[in-house]
Formats: structure tokens, sequence, C-alpha cells
């Protein structure tokens, strides 16, 4: 079994850290460009960028960019005459390029001064700007954008790598009659990597250039569709992927609302049209704080009446519309979606009805659990990418589902952390290469292999396949992959539960509650003797918690927090699955809401047996199975009450168990009063010396 890692396509050798390149450049412009908006700022960038787009595209020069350290040294320093005649010699080749624009895309001039796009110049010195396989464009789009339009926008530009993966998903092929949308295209990364698959493919069937030139721009044109409600990214799309076959009046990429029912016109004018399409792909905003509110919008899809049983709709997430939308544009039967959704709908309870509909509506074909830090830095959020395809008609209801499989994949790298600098691979060794460390192409692979009836773990060990059945039992019918992934130590406690010498039970069956109180505004207090301690998630597994917050015994709802001795407690959000027991100390105290309370039933199994079966790695290992969320894991009292435990059916057995776990609870509540008494000693007499 092997795991292969390829290169992300943004690294370009030579170029350093990008992002942090294109991070210093806006600052400086910001602070020193004539234009002084983020926006004005990256259209000047843009008309640079593009300019070395055509540049490489149709003078042959690659790349367009490219000095030697002395001259980047004078370019630094803005010296004369080098500085002057880069400046000119863009400008010129930007007129060259602005005329062969249509009219509505046409720019006047470049605003920035000389040494301001000496400055943008040699920022991008080496890099090549057109390849078939980047998006230098959309990359530098998103480092820009990020301070003034993610936090309310939603827009997140997908990584090359995931797009690569989403159009390898779909087998897109428009040889065979397939054509690829794309209704929320931003910069067209998804379009973008549809038309290298139909270069590459084209360069493995033929060895003349100039028939592969002419079928590559004919295939691209035909079957490449998108929409874009912003005009400024529309335009990114179009320049980018027109540059890619040579025709810089390419307008595959509509500008409107493709959620709003009035705008079927436009998107019938770039050929969008309901039921028809072969294959879609798209990343589209996501966040429980943009929703569409519009009745006149919402009154078009059946997911905006699902909490209100076809009353009225009800405020929906973009990401929620746009996959039913896309549903709408499918052929039925065959039409078939790649789509990035957050983790939260894939997993989450709340979203159990919206599952619910789209399993009705699709096939779920394939899932992968995309690496927590790929749309890092700019965003947190936890996605998948799902592989979907219309049903032919809607079920009425999922009893009637038909036995099938779906592939699934948990890669663990995308190639860049969480602050979005690149992450290399080891060798041997020890020394760090200069090669990306990313298994999603690994993924890819696994597909195709799992597609001709092989075992995909043979390729990539994240990647399995499940019995669709699996998911339509599961009663919040989850389907990220990480909630079926293959686990040693879930496999074992499989094994355990036929065995004769064990039975088995749910937490929930032997305890008398599992709950967490509900949220509330605390008010805390200064410490004193008739004050609350209040603990927070992290203090639970400590042994004498350091007590920073205090709450009125006076108040009210004190009363919902407080912890009684015996409970078992566990962390339900942030660090989830700390396990601890409630000792005699803690009598009375309050714990946060973000803990989950369990109340054993003695009568049926020992308080301390539980404890130490919690604390096992077995547990933990299903603990972290019912993990969800998009930004923050939580796991709800309702998963933890159908987890399943296992208990020996030798009396002998249980005993030493418990008497082992009993003995610790004593020793920890005899520790605790020692240590506290000691310090409350100490503190007397420091206080009555001072004294």
């Amino acid at each position: 079994m092997q795991d292969t890692h390829h290169t992300r396509a943004l690294q370009v050798a030579g170029t350093g850290d990008l992002q942090s390149k294109l991070e210093s450049l806006f600052d400086y412009l910001y602070a020193n460009a004539p234009v002084r908006t983020p926006i004005g700022i990256w259209g000047e960038v843009q008309k640079i960028l593009q300019t070395g787009v055509f540049v490489e595209q149709t003078l042959r020069i690659k790349p367009a960019y490219v000095f030697s350290p002395s001259e980047l040294a004078k370019l630094a320093r803005f010296d004369d005459p080098i500085t002057t005649a880069l400046a000119s010699k863009v400008r010129h080749d930007f007129n060259s390029m602005n005329v062969q624009l249509p009219a509505s895309m046409q720019d006047q001039s470049i605003l920035l001064r000389d040494e301001n796009i000496a400055m943008v110049c040699s920022t991008f010195s080496g890099v090549h700007l057109s390849p078939l396989h980047t998006d230098i464009i959309g990359e530098a789009l998103e480092v820009f954008r990020h301070n003034w339009t993610k936090r309310t926008g939603g827009q997140f530009f997908t990584d090359p790598a995931v797009t690569r993966l989403a159009i390898d998903l779909l087998d897109f092929d428009p040889r065979d009659g397939h054509d690829l949308v794309d209704l929320a295209a931003g910069t067209g990364g998804f379009l973008l990597a549809a038309a290298n698959r139909i270069r590459n493919s084209l360069i493995e069937n033929t060895t003349e250039s100039t028939a592969t030139d002419r079928e590559f721009s004919a295939l691209v044109s035909k079957s490449l569709k998108g929409m874009e409600i912003d005009q400024s990214l529309a335009d990114v799309a179009n320049m980018t992927i027109g540059a890619r076959i040579a025709h810089f009046d390419f307008r595959a990429v509509a500008v409107g609302d493709s959620l709003d029912p009035t705008n079927s016109k436009q998107l019938a004018g770039v050929g969008i049209r309901d039921s028809t399409h072969l294959c879609a792909a798209t990343n589209p905003p996501f966040g429980t704080k943009i929703s569409v509110r519009n009745h006149s919008i919402l009154a078009n899809y059946e997911t905006a009446y699902i909490r209100n049983q076809r009353l009225l709709p009800s405020p929906t997430s973009l990401d929620i519309l746009f996959l039913e939308r896309n549903l709408q544009i499918l052929k039925p039967g065959l039409g078939r979606l790649a789509i990035v959704l957050p983790y939260q709908l894939t997993s989450g309870p709340q979203a159990r009805p919206v599952r619910e509909w789209l399993l009705k509506h699709a096939v779920l074909e394939t899932v992968v659990d995309l690496p927590p830090e790929t749309f890092q830095p700019y965003t947190g959020t936890k996605t998948c990418l799902v592989l979907l395809r219309r049903r032919l008609d809607p079920l009425q209801d999922l009893s009637s589902v038909r036995a099938g499989s779906v592939f699934m994949s948990v890669p663990k790298w995308i190639g860049h952390d969480r602050r979005g600098k690149p992450v290399y691979e080891t060798a041997p060794d020890g020394r760090q290469t200069t090669k990306i460390l990313s298994d999603i192409d690994a993924v890819s692979h696994a597909y195709h292999t799992y597609s001709i009836g092989d075992n995909p773990t043979r390729i990539h060990s994240g990647s399995f396949a499940i019995d669709a059945q699996e998911v339509f039992r599961d009663p919040q019918l989850r389907f990220n992959a990480r909630f079926y992934q293959p686990n040693r130590l879930l496999s074992t406690i499989a094994k355990v539960t036929k065995s004769r010498h064990w039975r088995t039970a749910t937490l929930g069956s032997v305890s008398h509650k599992i709950f967490f109180p509900g949220r509330f505004k605390r008010r805390y207090v200064e410490e004193s003797d008739d004050a609350v301690p209040f603990l927070g998630g992290t203090n639970i597994s400590q042994h004498v918690p350091v007590i920073e917050k205090w709450l009125s015994n006076k108040d009210p709802l004190v009363e919902k927090l407080q912890v009684l001795p015996g409970w078992l407690l566990i962390t339900r959000s942030g660090s989830t699955g700390i396990v601890s027991l409630v000792p005699d100390h803690w009598a009375g105290w309050a714990v946060s809401e973000h803990v989950i309370r369990i109340v054993p039933n003695k009568e049926v199994v020992d308080p301390a047996y539980l404890e130490a079966y919690l604390r096992t790695k077995f547990a933990k290992a299903s603990i972290q199975r019912g993990v969800f969320g998009s930004v923050i894991d939580e796991i709800t009292p309702d998963f933890v009450s159908e987890m399943e435990i296992v208990i020996p059916e030798s009396r002998e057995l249980r005993e030493k168990i418990t008497g082992e776990a009993q003995r610790a609870r004593q020793a920890r509540n005899e520790s605790i009063a020692r240590i506290v008494n000691a310090v409350d000693i100490l503190e007397k007499e420091l206080t009555r010396t001072a004294l």
C-alpha cells in the first residue's frame, strides 16, 4: 500500500513564497499607489497580470516578467532608467492586448505610477503566468480580496488541486458530449481545471500541435459555461480562460445571480438551461450568516420550505440553495455534480432534513473530506467535495433506495499549512525536500482504481468504499467520509461484540440522563466564599483546576450549570472528547455548557467502570467518529447516547476493572483534599505573617 504525493500546481520553482510577496505588494500599493481602494488596486494589478499572460501567449516570452538579482535590486530602489523602461514596455504591451478585447472589457490605461508597475512586475519575476495547470491570477485575487470580500461575501477561491480532483471525479470529456457548468464561477477555477483536462487529453492522443490547438479551442468554447454575480470576477474568469485558448474575447461566464429565476435569459445566453447538462462543478459561497431572504427567489426552491412544511419559505443559506439549483440544471438520470459543501451540511444534526431531501433527489457517488487547511488562512471552515448524480425521478421515501456503493476518501495533506505556507515532503533521512506535500492527486488515482472494480485503499490509504445502505441506515443520514472511515480500534470492538464473553449496551441505556445545559448569558462575580467556581472545558482534565471565573450563588441560572460527584463529563466542542469524573471536591461547582453531562445508572453499571471505558483508546475512536461542525468540532448528547460500550460477562473481570477505577477515584479525592488543604494552610500563614 503506497500513498503518492504530487506537487501543488501554484508553487512555481524559484518564486519563493508567493503569498507573502502578494501580501507585501498589497500593503505597498495601498500606501503608495494613486488608486487607494482595495478593488481599485486589484484592478490595476489585474491589468499587469493579464498583460503578462498576453505576452506569454502571443509573443511566446515565458515568463513575461523575469529579472536578474541586480535588476531586482535596482527596481526595488526605483532606479532609472530601468524603472521607466519597464513601465513603458508594460504600458505598450497592455495597449496591444487592449485593442483585441471587446469594447465592454477595454481599459483606457494603467493608472499606476512607474515605480508601482516596477513593484508589481518584480513581485512576479520568474513566475509563469499562463501555463495550463496554474491560475496565478486567481491566487493573487485570493490574497487581495480576503481582507474586504470574504468576511461578508463568503467567497473562498478553490485550491487548484481540489478543482482538478473535481473534474477528474466527473470524468469530464467534451468529446463524449459532456459540457461543464459552474453557477458560482468566481475566477473560473473549475472551468480552468476542465480546460486543463481537455488539453492534457488532446496532447496524449495527438502529435500534431496545430490540430491540437484548434480542437482545444473549439472544445473549450463549446463545453465550458458559467455565471458569476461579481462583474470583476467574471471578467477575470473570461480573460484567464480566454488567454488559454488565445481568444481574448472569450465570454463563457455571464454576469448575474444564478439563483434568481428572473435571470433565466442571461443563463440561456451562455447556454445554461434546466434539466440539460451532464456535468456541473462549483464551490458556492457558504456560511449561516449569508442567507437568502427574498421570498420571490426562495419560492423556487424546495429546500427553502423544509423547516416550515411548505407554509412559508425560510431564510436559507446560499450553499443549500446552490446545491438544489445545480441539481435543477442537470439532466435527470445522467447529470453529475461535483460540489464543495461545508462539513456541517454533510454531518451536522441540524442539516439532517437537507440531507434527506438531497438523498431523495440525487445518488451519492463520492465524498472526499478535504484537509482542514484547504481554505486556510482565509477561513477555517472544514469542507467536503461531494459527487452527486441527479436521480431520474425523486424518491418518495428512502426505503426504496437500491443497493450501491459510495467511494469515500480522507486525504491528509493539501500542500500548505493553516497559515497558507507551503509544506514540503520529508526525505527518509529527515531532510526537507522541494516536493510539496499533498495526497489530493492520489485520491483521484484511487477513485479510478475503484471505478474499475479494484480496491482503492491499495492506491491511497485514506480511500475506501462503503455500501450505500450504511448511509441510509444511519438515523442522521450522515455521509461525511470520516464517519465511515475504517478504523482498527473500532474493528476490534466490532469483533468483541460478537464474542459470548462480552455484552453490549448503549451509553444511554446505562445512564439516567445525558445532556448539556442550554446557552445563556453568564454573569461573573469576584471571588468570595459564597461565589461558585466556574470550570471551562479544558479545566475538567486538571487535577486541581485553575479557577479564573466565579458565579454568584444567588444567580437562578447557576443551578443549570452545577454538577454532582459521580457524574461523567465529556467536552462536546473545541477540544472534543475530554473525559472526566466529577470528584467530591467539585460538588456544586458550575461547568460550561460546552461539556456534556452523563448521569450514570449505578444499578446497571458502576460509574467507575464507565469512566474507565470512556478513557480507553477504543471509546476515544468512537467519540471522534461522531464529530461534526464546519469550523468548531462538536458532538451531541444524542450521539453519545447511541455510543456502544462493551461490558465483560465475567464478574471477576468486571470487579477487577471497577475496583481499580474506584481506588483511583478515592485516591484522587484524597489527593485533591490534601493539596487543597496544603495550599490553604500556606496561604493563611503567608497572610498572617504579612500582617
